[in-house]
């Protein structure tokens, strides 16, 4: 995993744990579905940071865990 990722994760991290009160339980689970979506990102190629994702890629990242 890149810096990058790293970085918004921990500040989504962050966020998610002082702004939104959640739980461990769930934070950890956000965390994961994140770390999913960043190695699906690398295996698909797309040499892309989290703010340069868009719909199509998400929905990419979606397909692939339904399918």
């Amino acid at each position: 995993m890149n810096s990058e990722w790293n970085l918004y994760m921990d500040e989504f991290g962050d966020y998610l744990k002082l702004e939104r009160s959640l739980s461990v339980n769930s934070l950890k689970a956000y965390l994961s579905d994140m770390d999913k979506l960043q190695q699906f990102v690398d295996l698909s190629g797309w040499d892309l940071s989290p703010l340069q994702l868009q719909q199509k890629h998400i929905l990419a990242f979606l397909e692939h865990l339904y399918n």
